[in-house]
């Protein structure tokens, strides 16, 4: 849908709901003083409908325990409640408070693109992570990432079984070179039909070979909206462009590192667009009726 496809291209301008379930979009204090809230926890662990964004980056403190693999959640028992008859209330209906203090922590390490904890998930956590349908991953505020692979983004993406929208963020990471893990975790969501990759502002990144791969290997995706804004090093027809389908994609991939094509999506399909304008970067790619985002369904609202 219309709308769906909005989300996805500015994910931080709308309140959502994703499938008919509300989407709560969460914005972090440095801190992290709101994840000690046990209501948004419970809500967390419930249905992992929740969307956090590090607007305003973090402490060194919790940037150090984020890198470091170490908690940055209080345990539940320790977690505040309006009062004290809501957090009792809260915590007799919690069936087992160790799983939930796994999944909802790794749940939110990988929603802010850290999976050291996440890539260890072993029983009901796992299966917990296996009904997720939306996920967006903010990375921004992890300016010093040069590498997917030191914050094991990527591992473990076998689990994400029913996983249906995702957005990566990893806008301004201007020391960024290696999506690798990236990449090859994507291969594995065989069930994503949605999915929105920025990298504007990565200028040091220039090569996508592992993206290409992962994108091409989905064959359940319908709309993917990939930003390579200012990012210089990428060859000029990729560098600064948003493309806006898979084989837009995969045919300027193709292109400019003259590859052979990739035989699972024929081409040529619609065009790319020039960031910041609506020309077309090459028009001997032929347009084409660009798929629908149909499971997203978005209403403007107030975010809480």
């Amino acid at each position: 849908s219309a709308a769906g496809e909005a989300y996805l291209k500015n994910p931080r301008a709308f309140s959502l709901r994703h499938a008919g379930e509300a989407l709560k979009l969460v914005s972090l204090d440095r801190d992290l003083i709101v994840l000690t809230r046990l209501q948004l926890l419970a809500e967390i662990a419930e249905a992992g409908v929740v969307v956090l964004r590090a607007d305003f980056g973090f402490s060194d403190e919790v940037r150090a325990r984020l890198l470091g693999g170490e908690s940055v959640l209080l345990p539940v028992m320790q977690c505040e409640a309006i009062d004290e008859e809501e957090r009792l209330r809260i915590l007799a209906e919690m069936k087992d408070q160790d799983v939930f203090n796994t999944f909802v922590w790794s749940y939110v390490e990988l929603c802010l693109g850290i999976c050291h904890r996440f890539q260890a998930l072993q029983g009901e956590a796992n299966v917990r992570f296996g009904r997720l349908r939306f996920l967006h991953l903010d990375c921004t505020w992890n300016k010093d990432l040069t590498s997917t692979a030191s914050a094991r983004l990527g591992t473990h993406f076998n689990v994400l079984r029913s996983l249906e929208t995702l957005t990566v963020d990893m806008t301004n990471l201007k020391i960024l070179t290696d999506v690798t893990t990236l990449g090859e975790g994507l291969a594995e969501l065989q069930t994503l039909r949605h999915m929105n990759l920025r990298f504007r502002g990565c200028a040091q990144l220039a090569k996508v070979s592992p993206l290409a791969q992962g994108v091409d290997a989905l064959p359940a995706l319908q709309y993917l909206r990939v930003d390579f804004g200012l990012c210089e090093r990428l060859p000029r027809m990729m560098s600064g462009v948003v493309f806006e389908d898979r084989g837009a994609f995969l045919a300027a991939y193709n292109k400019a590192f003259d590859v052979e094509p990739f035989a699972r999506h024929p081409l040529p399909v619609k065009a790319a667009v020039l960031s910041g304008g609506g020309d077309t970067r090459d028009a001997s790619l032929e347009a084409a009726a660009p798929p629908t985002a149909a499971e997203v369904v978005l209403s403007r609202g107030s975010v809480v």
